[in-house]
């Protein structure tokens, strides 16, 4: 049987009516839609789709290599190589002070979303969203190791061996020795894998699930030892104290579980976000000597909380204007690291939210990643502006 639009002509003897130019013109003025408050309407949707262009750029360099969106990026051990992905199924490895290109990593399948430098930075990883997983030895160029798993949402390096860890939409994470290919896998609980880190003894992993469950693995045994239950709340983000006994896991109702990973028990619940139940985009522990009681979350919308973690109460709290994508704790200054929707860099003094610190300004787009060298001295970013830009940490007395 055809379809209606297959039956549809138009007869030339069907009576139409006629209407007059001045009549049309009295109709069009009627309903509002002289061309006049056309183009006063297209004036304003122009004015508020117009792109943002910050005041000064900052960047000490930019690389511009990539012809979309830059959604990952890292810094070697040395602070002299950077890896950044991108929509356009690229990776390129880079030096940081020049931006000349070192090794390019083709073969992608879809957008890299993860590239990361090993723990020595001998060798670097990229992930594509279809699980297209590459290593390459950075010594010679040339790609040691390729695999594919399921729809890749996380990727991590072992912090003492040459040990890549993957997590995908199906929920399995995948771990490869990289010197013999040899991969095991850590059994998926029926619902995606969201973000997952290694705990700083090397021995355990802990892994963030969509359903609100958090397990821990013995990567030994490949078995999970513990498991906090699902409460139907996704994990979005992820951080373990460097004592090894506990981690953080931002939720998307604003919420972040604080779990003992010796035992599996949730020691609390901050509440991050108010009223309004906005994504938990980064919940970090406090990397400062003296202040590793300190942790700090930021949420979607731009509520920022610092807080003091054996009593679980806020230690100092505000808002930005601006959406977040991103929290870090500066390794040297007593700053925090914020990546903003807008497109700037956003500096606070991380012991007191109300002195704030001039932004590093320069992309005209989301911050959709960004990581410091290992002396803290740099910032290397990445943005929806299709740039990285490599700044200088300001000194903060």
């Amino acid at each position: 049987m055809a379809d209606a639009d297959d039956d549809f002509s138009l007869d030339p003897n069907d009576v139409y009516e006629e209407v007059e130019i001045e009549d049309l013109e009295n109709m069009l003025e009627s309903d509002g839609s002289e061309n006049g408050d056309d183009d006063g309407a297209a004036g304003e949707e122009e004015e508020d789709l117009a792109p943002y262009v910050p005041e000064r750029d900052d960047a000490k360099l930019v690389f511009n290599k990539h012809t979309k969106s830059v959604f990952c990026c890292d810094i070697d051990k040395t602070g002299t190589l950077a890896v950044t992905g991108g929509e356009d199924d690229i990776a390129y490895v880079w030096e940081l002070s020049t931006g000349e290109v070192k090794i390019t990593c083709k073969d992608n399948s879809d957008s890299v979303v993860s590239a990361k430098f090993n723990h020595d930075g001998s060798l670097v990883a990229t992930g594509d969203m279809a699980g297209n997983v590459q290593v390459w030895k950075i010594s010679n160029q040339e790609r040691v190791l390729q695999d594919q798993i399921s729809e890749l949402n996380w990727m991590e390096w072992h912090p003492a061996i040459n040990v890549l860890f993957a997590g995908a939409a199906d929920g399995n994470v995948t771990f490869w020795r990289v010197s013999s290919g040899e991969c095991k896998i850590l059994p998926s609980n029926g619902v995606s894998s969201e973000v997952g880190k290694i705990l700083p003894d090397g021995k355990r992993a802990v892994v963030g699930y969509e359903d609100g469950s958090v397990r821990v693995f013995d990567l030994h045994t490949c078995k999970c030892t513990f498991q906090v239950p699902a409460d139907g709340v996704p994990i979005k983000s992820m951080s373990c104290h460097r004592d090894n006994t506990m981690v953080m896991a931002g939720c998307n109702n604003g919420e972040t579980k604080l779990v003992n990973t010796k035992n599996g028990k949730v020691l609390g619940k901050l509440s991050c976000a108010a009223p309004e139940p906005y994504c938990v985009e980064s919940a970090e522990f406090c990397p400062w000597e003296n202040h590793a009681n300190l942790a700090a979350c930021v949420t979607l919308n731009g509520d920022i909380s610092v807080w003091e973690i054996s009593r679980q109460e806020i230690r100092n709290k505000t808002s930005l204007p601006e959406n977040m994508t991103k929290l870090a704790w500066s390794k040297t200054n007593r700053c925090l690291i914020l990546g903003t929707v807008k497109g700037d860099v956003e500096l606070m003094n991380g012991l007191d939210l109300s002195k704030k610190i001039p932004p590093l300004l320069g992309h005209s787009s989301t911050i959709l990643d960004f990581c410091q060298s290992g002396d803290g001295k740099l910032l290397l970013t990445v943005s929806d502006d299709f740039t990285a830009r490599v700044f200088e940490m300001p000194v903060i007395e």
